[in-house]
């Protein structure tokens, strides 16, 4: 028999950050119990090396760090060994949407590949996913124009076709992420998947509201030329969290996209998404269950960040900036005193 290989693909803003921490904090303890969360492959908590290995090279990444995938494999294989377990999870948000599906088969030839997926809403996952890309700096476009790149994404069925021309039916799981109806966690639904059952041996990943309102995306905004991955970065957005957290947007402000444009964004996709609905899901069970856009809904445009909030920002990020500085002058005078005392001893 075949070990097997779980691919959870996605999509991005599905709770896939939850299950990659949760698999990486717990890799010893699923490893036991016969799972495999390699670190072949990685890049931060997920392997997104591997999204890059199944794209033709017009349709590359840029963000993916290249790696030799037959050394990676290599690493893969020695790690399952070494670990004593059968099977292994690769977890990605860059998979879902691969070109190249025969080369990932062919590069696993000797696993059962199964595949997971969790699908949002198309007018909810857009919603999610821009916000995500303006506050991380990888966009800078207006709304229609984003729409329009992102467009082919949100056709759902026309990628799970492609999958199961390769995988076939059975070999794929996929989820609805609507949180408002879980019985049960994101950890432990995916925890079932692996046939697994979450008990205490498995520690608990920590929680992060990372969501910054209108003002604060506003204000990362006005600096494009920002380097967004370094630890600087990572310290401004955490005092930009917390300045938003007391600052809810106006209902008129909380959506990016108005709701007639949700609306229609949702029932251009509905066909599609019964099809998935009747692939996959029991008789009498619908994939999205939550309300859709009503057009009367509270929206107008956001008029922009306001001289006083930037003001305010620019005070927050000050003072967290000099409380920074304190404390590292504090550590460095504890070090150099501990330094003169132990070269003092005899």
């Amino acid at each position: 028999m075949k070990p097997k290989l779980l691919i959870h693909s996605g999509l991005p803003k599905t709770g896939t950050t939850t299950i990659q921490l949760h698999c990486a904090l717990n890799r010893q303890v699923l490893a036991r119990n016969g799972w495999l969360y390699p670190q072949a492959g990685r890049q931060w908590n997920a392997h997104h090396t591997f999204g890059n290995f199944f794209r033709s090279e017009g349709k590359k990444l840029a963000w993916i760090r290249e790696a030799d995938p037959a050394k990676v494999r290599r690493m893969l294989e020695r790690e399952r060994a070494e670990s004593g377990a059968d099977n292994v999870i690769i977890s990605s948000e860059s998979l879902f949407h691969i070109n190249s599906l025969r080369k990932l088969a062919q590069y696993f030839p000797d696993y059962e590949i199964n595949m997971l997926v969790y699908l949002r809403r198309q007018d909810e996952w857009l919603e999610s996913v821009y916000r995500q890309q303006l506050r991380g700096g990888a966009v800078f476009t207006d709304r229609h124009s984003y729409l329009r790149q992102v467009q082919s994404s949100l056709d759902y069925d026309r990628v799970l076709g492609e999958w199961e021309s390769v995988l076939g039916v059975d070999h794929i799981c996929v989820r609805s992420f609507e949180p408002r109806f879980f019985e049960t966690s994101l950890v432990e639904q995916f925890m079932d998947v692996l046939g697994l059952t979450l008990t205490a041996d498995y520690d608990e990943a920590p929680r992060r509201n990372d969501k910054l309102n209108r003002a604060a995306m506003d204000f990362l905004m006005k600096f494009p030329n920002e380097r967004r991955i370094s630890h600087d970065y990572q310290l401004l957005q955490k005092e930009l969290e917390a300045w938003s957290q007391g600052r809810p947007d106006r209902p008129e402000h909380q959506t990016l996209y108005p709701p007639a444009e949700r609306r229609a964004i949702a029932d251009e996709h509905a066909e599609g998404n019964k099809r998935i609905e009747d692939r996959y899901f029991p008789s009498g069970t619908t994939l999205f269950r939550a309300p859709l856009p009503e057009p009367n809904e509270p929206w107008e445009e956001y008029p922009g960040l306001s001289a006083d909030e930037a003001v305010d920002i620019a005070h927050t990020v000050w003072k967290a900036q000099l409380a920074q500085e304190k404390r590292l002058r504090s550590a460095l005078k504890k070090r150099k005193t501990s330094a003169s005392g132990s070269a003092g001893k005899p």
